[in-house]
């Protein structure tokens, strides 16, 4: 007989899979997450799989660290091929502004689409919330100001001291001229006094069926920009 609770949990973490995967876009940019830990742990998750499937890393024992409180770095834990502690800091590279600008807007739609009565009235509703194309120089911007702000915040050790330290990006913007992000990222020169390794991972690629990674920094080998496991065009908005 199953265990109740060991059930339970891995329902939660199925369902949690499933809406992480699609990631799917709410007006304004915002995205309802299942559980914070379990999306950290997933876009560990989905950058490892790409990085085994490329033959780069194979890290294991893949946990969601404990919540600390105050809440400190890291957010996740892994073992690595030797047996070491990866102590590894998840962060999302979002349009903060954006969304919280747009909240208001969308919950005055859903109000409206609420309060229509036909088919006709609700495909009248109006769409006033903003959208946001990046250009690849934004990104790559955004990311060395997302790798300095997280490079000031020191690893808190849990007893156990850490054999590599990563931070790992994760995006779902869904307007981002990649092509010329992937062009300009050779250029670009990233330092971070902390870190061992610093990936940038997107939401999962229908077309690829896969999650597109760049491996951004990598202490003693310079700035290598590592392989784009899918080049996905960038898009743009319909409106």
């Amino acid at each position: 007989m199953v265990d109740n609770d060991v059930n339970a949990d891995f329902v939660r973490r199925l369902r949690a899979a499933v809406d992480r995967r699609h990631r799917m876009l709410t007006p304004g940019g915002s995205r309802v997450w299942p559980d914070k830990k379990l999306v950290e742990e997933g876009a560990v998750r989905d950058l490892l799989a790409g990085l085994h499937q490329h033959g780069e890393r194979l890290l294991s024992d893949v946990r969601p660290r404990p919540e600390t409180k105050p809440q400190t770095p890291p957010d996740v834990l892994a073992t690595n091929e030797t047996g070491g502690l990866v102590g590894i800091e998840v962060v999302e590279l979002v349009d903060q502004e954006l969304i919280e600008t747009n909240l208001p807007l969308s919950k005055a739609r859903f109000q409206a689409m609420d309060a229509a009565t036909t088919h006709k009235e609700r495909l009248a509703v109006d769409h006033p919330e903003k959208v946001r194309v990046w250009s690849g120089r934004e990104v790559l911007d955004e990311a060395a100001r997302l790798i300095a702000e997280k490079d000031a915040k020191p690893f808190v050790e849990d007893g156990t001291p850490y054999a590599e330290r990563w931070l790992v990006m994760c995006t779902a913007e869904p307007f981002v001229a990649w092509g010329d992000f992937s062009r300009e990222l050779p250029g670009r020169t990233f330092t971070a006094s902390q870190f061992d390794r610093i990936y940038l991972v997107r939401d999962y690629d229908p077309v690829s069926r896969r999650h597109p990674w760049w491996r951004i920094f990598q202490r003693g080998t310079g700035n290598p920009s590592g392989p784009i496991t899918s080049l996905a065009r960038s898009r743009s908005p319909r409106r």
